[in-house]
């Protein structure tokens, strides 16, 4: 028996393509039209559990999930056709990918919008934004949380 398709979301430059039967714990790649890639999995580790809990998640997968496609969404809300650290992971961080601490600014900003939709807690990196956080949340959810797009038939 073959593995049903994925489900794939849709952003202004790049898709995600969700695998959830995978790997237990999830399976996304984040795909670009040139045809790079950026995968994302994660161990059952008590510190990826233990972080997942820190964010409000129930479940290493669900973190996941949600921490792969918040990049992108986030990186849109910011001016951004896609998420310039998942590029600069599918790019093998080479010349022209953004710079180290940019792609550490990104991370922040997206496990704070994480923590944010999980628990109303505001933190430094997403600050700025705060004013827009419950609407970003709001849109959030009903792209992603609800029912997922049609399933894909192109895997």
């Amino acid at each position: 028996m073959s593995a049903p398709p994925p489900i794939v979301w849709r952003f202004a430059g790049c898709e995600v393509h969700e695998y959830p039967d995978r790997d237990a714990n999830g399976y996304l790649e984040t795909r670009w039209p040139d045809g790079a890639m950026c995968p994302a999995t994660r161990d059952h580790t008590m510190s990826n559990v233990d972080y997942a809990a820190h964010l409000g998640y129930r479940s290493v997968r669900d973190a996941l999930r949600e921490h792969e496609l918040a990049h992108t969404f986030v990186s849109e809300k910011l001016g951004f056709p896609y998420s310039p650290t998942l590029r600069a992971v599918a790019d093998g961080f080479g010349p022209g990918s953004a710079p180290y601490e940019a792609q550490l600014w990104e991370e922040a900003v997206v496990l704070e919008f994480q923590r944010f939709m999980q628990t109303g807690d505001i933190g430094p990196a997403l600050s700025p934004w705060a004013w827009k956080a419950d609407a970003w949340a709001a849109e959030f959810r009903r792209r992603f949380c609800g029912s997922p797009p049609a399933l894909s038939l192109a895997a």
